[in-house]
């Protein structure tokens, strides 16, 4: 017989009960709890997290609102622009076209063509001062500041200088146009054959008139394409 006694070891079987939870294990295991923590953690986030989103939503509003008035007024100042530009030169062109069978360049006071022209200019003042101020240094404004130039150079030309002095106008008006100087040569020629139309001379001015109105057209689409200045300054 052996004397003494040894310590058994007991092995828990399957099946046989866990040991109770402590306290603080029952607490956090409890249903109650874990919808406290959840609501606990939702209010943090919601604290931290959505005012974040909103301050960023806002944000972004505001730069949407701002472009979109950006833009209005863009437009805005672009049609004012294109109106008056292209009503200026209709009309101008149009003068000229009727000067050869009106009054003489010599005759006492302004005529209809120098009003004409006096009328362009004011408006092409206007044109050239919206374009500093929204399009500074842009090719919009130095494109007009040649197209306008040239119209001087059209209105001097049609206004039949003699000599030398029209020959001068009218190699300024063809370099400008860049057009073949066959096509409107005929220019030099008097706009009247005793009292009937010279078709040499018709035909030379509607040339030179067209590429006036081709050459606006081209400046007025540069003018549309030109972002302005509105939408490089700062808020």
């Amino acid at each position: 017989m052996i004397r003494g006694s040894r310590r058994a070891i007991v092995v828990p079987l399957e099946g046989q009960a866990k040991p109770p939870r402590t306290p603080i294990g029952a607490f956090f295991a409890h249903p109650a709890t874990l919808l406290l923590i959840a609501g606990v953690v939702t209010a943090l986030l919601s604290g931290l997290l959505v005012p974040h989103v909103t301050r960023g939503w806002q944000a972004n509003d505001r730069k949407l609102e701002r472009r979109s008035a950006i833009l209005h007024e863009e437009l805005g100042v672009k049609v004012r622009l294109v109106k008056l530009a292209g009503a200026a030169s209709a009309n101008f062109l149009g003068a000229s076209q009727l000067r050869s069978y009106g009054e003489p360049a010599n005759a006492a006071g302004l005529t209809k063509y120098d009003k004409a022209y006096v009328d362009w200019s004011i408006a092409s003042a206007e044109v050239a001062s919206q374009l500093a101020a929204y399009f500074p240094g842009s090719s919009a404004q130095k494109k007009w500041t040649a197209f306008s130039l040239n119209m001087r150079n059209t209105y001097y030309l049609v206004r039949d200088h003699r000599g030398d002095e029209r020959e001068h106008w009218l190699k300024l008006v063809r370099k400008y146009l860049q057009v073949d100087p066959k096509l409107i040569n005929g220019i030099r020629q008097k706009p009247l054959n005793g009292t009937s139309r010279n078709q040499t001379y018709e035909a030379a001015l509607r040339k030179l008139l067209h590429d006036l109105q081709k050459k606006e057209a081209l400046v007025v689409s540069v003018i549309v394409d030109s972002p302005s200045s509105l939408q490089t300054s700062k808020p």
